[in-house]
């Protein structure tokens, strides 16, 4: 990449950057919340900024959104807490994107209720638990679950865009 394209690249990046904290995004690249504005916006959500459900439907029940880049891979719960199950359990509608890995460009969206994801969740935790318990831990760091679209589609998931 030549000099000029970099810097145009980084104007515009740096430009997203700041429009975002106007619209009263602090940093819309942290933890790729560009993505979760996307997908609000494909599902017609209202997209919540804040702590919290990822956004909520025309309905106002919340929701949880989960991305990865290509066909391969998982989509992370990561350092499941008792908090952070008991979160999960109050947010219903668990969504699923499969973004290109070459091009960034959003492919696919999945949907599950949490009724069919939670039992896995909570094994993950329950064993996190168990380990921490063993290991003489205070903290349950190690807790996670991952899941392949493949495993979502055996447990129900369905997908939404493009309909």
């Amino acid at each position: 990449m030549d000099s000029e394209t970099r810097k145009l690249m980084l104007q515009k990046i740096n430009e997203a950057k700041s429009l975002g904290r106007q619209l009263g995004f602090p940093n819309i690249l942290y933890n790729e919340q560009y993505k979760e504005l996307e997908i609000a916006g494909v599902l017609s959500h209202t997209y919540n900024e804040g702590q919290g459900p990822d956004a909520y439907t025309p309905d106002n029940e919340p929701c949880e959104y989960k991305s990865m880049s290509g066909n391969k891979g998982s989509f992370q719960y990561h350092w499941l807490s008792q908090d952070k199950v008991d979160k999960l359990k109050l947010t219903p509608h668990h969504y699923f994107a499969i973004y290109d890995k070459s091009t960034a460009e959003l492919h696919h969206i999945y949907y599950i209720h949490i009724q069919h994801i939670l039992p896995e969740i909570i094994e993950s935790f329950d064993k996190g638990e168990r380990e921490r318990i063993l290991l003489n831990k205070t903290k349950n760091i190690g807790a996670h679950k991952s899941f392949s679209l493949q495993k979502l589609i055996k447990l129900g998931a369905t997908q939404v865009y493009p309909s």
